[in-house]
């Protein structure tokens, strides 16, 4: 809240799953996802992040996922991005 009465124009919050790059940042309950949703900003989420688990996040309310190692340390970068990114708008309910 107070990053964003300062004039943040997007919140960040993790890590949501194990990761290699900080192997021991504290975990961030999912459901703060939701509760950050009030902040009338984007929501991200970061840390651990794959194609597999990238949905749970977005079905919990984070508009976007920052991601390293799923990307980076994949054999081919380009499939690895495009995997997340097309699951990516799949999880959220229409209508």
């Amino acid at each position: 809240e107070a990053a964003v009465a300062a004039g943040a124009d997007y919140v960040a919050f993790g890590s949501f799953f194990a990761s290699s790059v900080k192997p021991d940042a504290r975990r961030a309950d999912i459901a703060l996802l939701a509760r950050a949703g009030t902040l009338r900003v984007p929501v991200v989420a970061i840390g651990g992040i794959t194609a597999e688990n990238a949905g749970s996040l977005e079905r919990a309310g984070a508009q976007a996922v920052a991601v390293i190692s799923a990307v980076f340390d994949a054999p081919d970068v380009e499939a690895a991005a495009r995997a997340i990114a097309g699951r990516w708008g799949r999880s959220r309910p229409t209508g």
